[in-house]
């Protein structure tokens, strides 16, 4: 079936007129419906990309520091993401336990500390917090 441009004009004209007597009868503007289309456009390619990065997590196959023990099942790829008000750690895997050196242990930290509180830099002193006791009493 072949249509001429001016059948093919006709019809969408038809269905741009359907489209505003829908939206007049809820309420809506054309304005407010490409908007609304165009945040569910944005959340659908952000939940895709999240989902492509899912199969990023999980097991590398590797043992980057060596076999630790029997029970070291090698490297680990993790999400570390903030859920409304919840941090989540998604590891693509069952796991009973993780072991990290000392460096990689405070950049771990780190970064549920960013998630947490939305810093985007953070500082680690090695100072020890003042002791009540060194703080007087005042008089």
């Amino acid at each position: 079936m072949t249509f001429t441009s001016r059948e093919l004009q006709s019809c969408a004209e038809r269905e741009a007129a359907m489209r505003r007597n829908v939206y007049a009868k809820h309420g809506m503007t054309m304005k407010r419906n490409a908007e609304i289309e165009m945040m569910q456009a944005i959340a659908d390619h952000f939940k895709s990309l999240a989902e492509e990065n899912t199969a990023l997590i999980g097991e590398t196959g590797d043992f980057p520091q060596g076999k630790l023990n029997q029970h070291d099942e090698g490297g680990l790829q993790i999400a570390i993401a903030l859920e409304g008000e919840t941090v989540t750690l998604r590891f693509g895997k069952q796991i009973s336990w993780i072991g990290l050196p000392r460096a990689e242990a405070v950049q771990f930290a780190l970064v549920i500390l960013k998630r947490a509180t939305g810093a985007k830099k953070l500082t680690i002193t090695d100072e020890e917090p003042a002791d009540a006791s060194d703080m007087g009493s005042g008089g």
